[in-house]
């Protein structure tokens, strides 16, 4: 195989070119500083390198400039053919040949063939940190920084160029509920986004048509232009988020509720945040930790139109109260909430327009219907209520009237234009959704005294 322009040809490496010269290069140990390999290599061992590479997946070129036809030094490419990227290597053997901006120039050939020829998306560059000359030739050709990790005690950085011919790909780790289902909603609306992801998500994402399950996570991160993460209280997702900052890897989280911002990123008292925080409504994003060191971006609300387009139905005959997963202070028998669900239970049919409609609960992802049952059990059976966890679309479409607390279906249900009241009672300290359309039902339930 021959890949050449005007000034340089990589021509396939043989046999014949394990010379002395050839050895002397790979053995001299200024060139190779920034290399792994430290052992000394001969004739054998140089061969056996060679026939490590099949020119088909993995390819060993010499370097020859054209001026003179000399070989100047190598060029390594390694294709992963499953997911089109290629990492390349280059060796200027050549002493009298360096510090010409050669390397530059062999990179820029090699990556114009990988993308037109073999229709390569992304190339990859993994270098020393204190390797600077190579460093600055990624910068001149373009390429992100995007990954790095430990080796031999070294550093190595991770850096990127993308094929602009080729559709972009994100790797997904959904997170909670409500981190998920904007995640899901976003992923719906961007149709060209290739998928990449782990096993634990595969059923969530099993109606998208370019995914891609891998598991081992340096891979999912090599092959992903971006990394999108939901963010919420389980380790797992907090686990990722401590990764992603020890390698410095670039990815982008999303916020789903206004309360425990900070601790969404904390893991064993320390903080790890993303590159960039998304929020897809503004009330979450004006609640933004001003002292985080990140982007905030405020994103379209692809899960609001969703939930707007598929709950048209006119048949509304509930009255929906959304629960959530307070924690119990400690000393307290019940969680905060649960005065505020009995008020609403108490006093909720005692309004001549709530009379008439059914009551339901809408359990919270990570509630417990048999704790609800237990503690609220007579006054539930008082007013025959149900206790569902159906998806909030169907519940939505149903609902004539919402209750809740802070949970952001309040807001959801709001924007609807569905008459939405939070049941906060006076002596209670939590901190409410910043709302005009929704109202308190405490107050309400006051018109009839």
């Amino acid at each position: 195989m021959i890949i050449e322009d005007r000034n340089f040809k990589l021509k396939s490496f043989s046999q014949k070119d394990i010379n002395p010269n050839y050895l002397k290069w790979v053995n001299n140990k200024n060139l190779l500083k920034y290399s792994r390999n430290k052992k000394k290599i001969d004739y054998n061992s140089a061969l056996d390198y060679l026939k490590s590479h099949d020119n088909k997946n993995n390819l060993f070129f010499k370097i020859l400039k054209k001026k003179g036809n000399k070989v100047i030094g190598t060029f390594t490419i390694y294709i992963d053919k499953k997911y089109k990227i290629a990492n390349l290597g280059i060796l200027i053997g050549e002493q009298s040949e360096r510090g010409k901006s050669f390397g530059y120039k062999i990179y820029k050939l090699a990556i114009n063939f990988l993308f037109k020829k073999k229709k390569i998306t992304k190339i990859i560059i993994g270098t020393r940190k204190d390797n600077t000359p190579m460093i600055n030739i990624c910068k001149k050709l373009k390429m992100k920084f995007f990954f790095e990790e430990k080796k031999n005690k070294k550093i190595i950085q991770n850096f990127y160029l993308k094929n602009k011919t080729s559709n972009n790909s994100v790797g997904i780790f959904l997170g909670d509920y409500g981190a998920k289902n904007q995640i899901l909603a976003y992923l719906n609306y961007k149709k060209n986004l290739s998928i990449n992801t782990i096993g634990k998500y595969k059923q969530s994402l099993n109606k998208f048509k370019k995914i891609n399950i891998i598991n081992d996570l340096k891979t999912l991160i090599f092959v992903s232009d971006y990394l999108l993460i939901g963010t919420g209280n389980n380790i797992f997702e907090k686990k990722i988020l401590k990764y992603f900052h020890e390698h410095k890897v670039i990815s982008c989280s999303v916020i789903d509720h206004f309360s425990s911002i900070k601790e969404r990123f904390e893991f064993k008292k320390k903080l790890y945040l993303t590159n960039e925080i998304w929020a897809f409504d503004k009330l979450i994003y004006d609640r933004f930790p001003k002292k985080f060191d990140t982007k905030k971006r405020l994103k379209k609300n692809y899960y609001f139109n969703y939930l707007k387009e598929n709950t048209l139905k006119k048949n509304k005959k509930y009255i929906t109260y959304f629960t959530e997963p307070f924690r119990k202070k400690k000393g307290d028998k019940y969680r905060p909430d649960y005065y505020s669900m009995k008020y609403f239970l108490e006093n909720v049919k005692k309004i001549s327009k709530f009379s008439k409609y059914k009551i339901q609960f809408k359990l919270h992802p990570k509630d417990n219907k048999f704790y609800i049952k237990k503690i609220l059990s007579n006054e539930i059976k008082k007013v025959n209520a149900s206790i569902t966890n159906k998806k909030l679309e169907e519940v939505i479409s149903e609902t004539k009237y919402a209750f809740g607390l802070t949970t952001m279906a309040l807001v959801i249900s709001s924007k609807l234009k569905i008459p939405t009241y939070h049941c906060k009672l006076p002596n209670q300290n939590i901190d409410l959704i910043k709302s005009y359309s929704i109202r308190s039902f405490y107050q309400k339930s006051l018109d009839i005294y």
